[in-house]
C-alpha cells in the first residue's frame, strides 16, 4: 500500500484520511500517486523537507513566495520590545485586554508544509481552502513533505492547490494561515541573540507514543513512519517542546545541537530532553488516540479500519495547529479553482504525448484559476504566482508583564517561559473557530497561463464534438 502525506495527515490510494474535525474540511483530489512538483527554489536534499515525488493528482505548477514585510522605518534595538496589551479571542475575551511585553523578532524560519486562505463565509461548508500544499513527498514509502522557510531570504516553491468548494466563489478571503511542524524566531533579549524553536510535531514521528505503538503500522511500511522527520531524525523533540538557542552575534548560525531545553524542574538550561521540560500550553491541549465516546483525538493512529469503505478517522493524523495573519480589507480577494480534464485534439493515429512533466501535466486533469482582485478585477489562468508579505511586528507576546525594564531585568529562565506566539496565545484554545488574527499580511497573486487555458478548452471542447 503507498502511503501519502498530506496536510499533516495521511493518505492511502485515493482516501483522504482526515479526521472530522468540527469545521476542518478540505476537498482534495488525488491519483494513486502521492507526489507533488517542486518549485523553483526547493532543495530536495535538504533534511528539512526532502525527497521528489513522481506523478501526482491534480497538479498545477502555482508557486508562492514567504517573505517578512519590511517596516516603513528601521526599528531600533528599543523599539522591537515594547509595552503592550494584547486580548483573546476566545471564552476569556470579557476578561479585556491583557498587558504584556510585545517582541517583533528579526526572522522567522522553519519548515512549511501548508498555506491556507480563510474565507468570511459563516456557513463552514469549506473550511480553510488550501492555497498550496508545499514541497513534496517521495514516491514510495513515507517521508516529510515541506519546504524551508526563511522569511529574510525568500525563494518561490512549487505546491498543488485546492480551492474549488463552492462557498470560494462568493466570498472573499480575509486571512492566510500557515502550517509548520516547526518554527524558529529570531529576536534579541538583551545583549544576546535568542533563537526559540516551537515544536508542533514530534520529531521523528514515533517519538510521539501514539505512533510508537506496536499497533501503529502499515506492516512493511512501520519502518518508514519511524523515519517520518522534519528535521534529522537523531534530533528528537516531542510535540509542544520549546527549545533556545543563544549567541552573540546576530549572524551567528543556530545548529540542531545548540538548542537546549528548559529543566522546569531546576530551573536550568540542558542539552538532553529533560523529564519536565518547557512545553507550550496549546500544543498541549490536543487530544489524543481514541476518545470515550468512540471518536479519535487531533492526534492519532487508526490503522486497523476500511480504508476503501471510507470510514472516517482512518489512518493517521499529527494535526499542526496554525499561525493566521490577517488581510486588510483593501487587500481581500476572492479565488477558486475548477478542475477540468484536458481531452487534447489529435491527428489520427496519433499518440498521446507523454513523457515529460509538462506533457504529461497538460494532458490531464487541471486547474482553472479565477481570481478576483479587491478592485473587481477578474483574471483567469492555470497557474499562479504569489507573493506572501508577513508582518513580524509583536510576533511574540509574553503576557503579565507591565514593565519592560522588569521584564529584561528577570532571569533568563523566567523571560524564556514567557514568550508565546501572540496569535496562538490570542486564539486561547485549538477549538476556538472563531478566532480572528490581528497580525497583518498582505497577499499579491498573479494569474499566469491564460493562453494555454484558453487552447486547452478550445481543444478540449473540438474533442467533446467529435465524441458525439
Amino acid at each position: 500500500m503507498k502511503i501519502c502525506i498530506w496536510e499533516g495527515h495521511i493518505m492511502a490510494s485515493n482516501r483522504l484520511l482526515l479526521p472530522l474535525l468540527g469545521l476542518f474540511s478540505i476537498g482534495l483530489v488525488s491519483s494513486n500517486s502521492c507526489g507533488l512538483i517542486d518549485g523553483e527554489g526547493s532543495d530536495e536534499n535538504d533534511q528539512r523537507g526532502r525527497g521528489r515525488g513522481e506523478g501526482g493528482g491534480v497538479r498545477d505548477l502555482s508557486q508562492v513566495q514567504l517573505s517578512k514585510r519590511a517596516s516603513a522605518t528601521a526599528l531600533t534595538d528599543d523599539e522591537t520590545i515594547t509595552e503592550c496589551q494584547s486580548q483573546r479571542t476566545d471564552s476569556e475575551s470579557s476578561k479585556g485586554p491583557q498587558s504584556g511585553i510585545c517582541i517583533t523578532p528579526i526572522n522567522v524560519t522553519g519548515l512549511g508544509t501548508q498555506v491556507n486562505l480563510n474565507t468570511d463565509s459563516i456557513s463552514g461548508a469549506c473550511g480553510p481552502g488550501r492555497l498550496l500544499q508545499l514541497g513534496s513527498t517521495t514516491a514510495e514509502g513515507l517521508q516529510r513533505g515541506g519546504i524551508v522557510v526563511d522569511l529574510l531570504t525568500p525563494k518561490l516553491s512549487g505546491g498543488e492547490t485546492s480551492l474549488d468548494c463552492e462557498d470560494f466563489r462568493n466570498f472573499s478571503h480575509v486571512s492566510i494561515s500557515l502550517e509548520m511542524p516547526y518554527i524558529d524566531v529570531k529576536q534579541k533579549i538583551n545583549d544576546s541573540y535568542w533563537t526559540v524553536r516551537y515544536v508542533f510535531e514530534a520529531n521523528p514521528l514515533t517519538e510521539e507514543e501514539e505512533f510508537a505503538k506496536s499497533t501503529c503500522a502499515y506492516s512493511a511500511q512501520q519502518d518508514s513512519i519511524s523515519g517520518w522527520a522534519f528535521l534529522p531524525t537523531t534530533f528528537k523533540v516531542k510535540r509542544g517542546d520549546v527549545l533556545l538557542c543563544e549567541k552573540t552575534e546576530e549572524t551567528a548560525v543556530c545548529a540542531d545541537s545548540d538548542f537546549q531545553w528548559l529543566d522546569t524542574a531546576t530551573n536550568n538550561f540542558t542539552t538532553t530532553r529533560p523529564a519536565a521540560p518547557h512545553q507550550l500550553a496549546l500544543t498541549l491541549q490536543m487530544t489524543v488516540g481514541k476518545q470515550p465516546d468512540g471518536t479519535w483525538g487531533d492526534v492519532f493512529c487508526n490503522t486497523d479500519c476500511d480504508f476503501q469503505g471510507g470510514e472516517p478517522y482512518c489512518g493517521i493524523s499529527s494535526f499542526l495547529p496554525s499561525i493566521t495573519f490577517v488581510l486588510a480589507q483593501a487587500n481581500q480577494f476572492k479565488l477558486h479553482t475548477e478542475i477540468k480534464a484536458y481531452k487534447p485534439k489529435l491527428a489520427d493515429g496519433q499518440a498521446e504525448p507523454t513523457g515529460t512533466l509538462d506533457e504529461d501535466y497538460l494532458n490531464g486533469a487541471y486547474n482553472v484559476f479565477t481570481h478576483t482582485n479587491p478592485a473587481g478585477q477578474v483574471s483567469v489562468g492555470t497557474k499562479l504566482k504569489i507573493d506572501v508579505k508577513l508582518d513580524l511586528s509583536s510576533f511574540i507576546f509574553a503576557p503579565d508583564n507591565d514593565d519592560k525594564e522588569a521584564f529584561l531585568a528577570k532571569s533568563k529562565a523566567e523571560i524564556f517561559k514567557s514568550l508565546q506566539i501572540r496569535d496562538q496565545w490570542r486564539k486561547g484554545s485549538l477549538k476556538n473557530f472563531g478566532h480572528k488574527s490581528d497580525q497583518p499580511a498582505t497577499v499579491d497573486i498573479e494569474v499566469l497561463d491564460a493562453s494555454t487555458f484558453a487552447t486547452k478548452e478550445s481543444n478540449s471542447e473540438k474533442a467533446d464534438e467529435e465524441e458525439k
